[in-house]
């Protein structure tokens, strides 16, 4: 009696992993065809010259406060490192 629970337990299992996967594939098929009709749309958007030179500033800005940041990081441990060394020797 076991086995054949067991049996249509796996057969279940085999049954609920193929309805996910076809679901799952048909999901995809409806995503790429939503991107595919939004394409055109997309590629008709005119970015302005502005907007370029914006996001350069910002991205050289925050570039800049990231090197910072691992710099005053790197400066910490090794002030910390000193200082472990000075008072314990």
């Amino acid at each position: 009696m076991k086995k054949k629970a067991k049996k249509t337990d796996e057969e279940m299992n085999k049954a609920m992993e193929s309805y996910y996967n076809s679901l799952g594939h048909y999901h995809t098929e409806c995503i790429i065809k939503e991107q595919d009709a939004k394409m055109d749309e997309i590629n008709q958007i005119e970015i302005p010259s502005s907007m370029n030179e914006w996001f350069e500033k910002f991205s050289k800005k925050y570039r800049r406060k990231e090197k910072l940041k691992m710099y005053t990081k790197k400066i910490g441990s090794l002030i910390a490192k000193l200082f472990i060394s000075y008072f314990k020797g």
